[in-house]
């Protein structure tokens, strides 16, 4: 028999707004629409997803393409260099290899919970 299983997810816009360090580097960063899309796949139920925060779609996989034409009509990214946006998000990207990063992310994500749950 398969024990049920509760897991519980640390908002993602809670997890961004921890990070302004990404927006503090380039005018054009911190001009882009963020959007956060929380996908589940498998024989998961969602209960109780009765609050999300603002641009922020919670759904199964095969809503995909429906949160993808809702975020298509969103806002329009306003930047002039593509370029340096593309470089500051790979770097960005690139930090989640460095154990020293992910160490400090997970030890902050940590802090922050208790915080929140206090």
């Amino acid at each position: 028999m398969l024990a049920k299983l509760i897991f519980y997810f640390f908002s993602l816009l809670t997890q961004f707004n921890l990070h302004p360090p990404l927006r503090e580097q380039s005018v054009q960063i911190a001009s882009l629409p963020i959007f956060n899309i929380v996908l589940f796949a498998g024989k998961c139920t969602l209960k109780n997803v009765n609050y999300t925060a603002v641009d922020t779609y919670v759904g199964y996989g095969r809503n995909i393409k429906y949160i993808l034409n809702k975020v298509g009509e969103g806002a329009v990214a306003d930047y002039s260099d593509k370029k340096e946006v593309a470089r500051l998000l790979r770097k960005a990207v690139n930090n989640g290899d460095k154990p020293e990063i992910v160490a400090a992310h997970i030890a902050s994500v940590q802090r922050n919970m208790v915080l929140l749950h206090a």
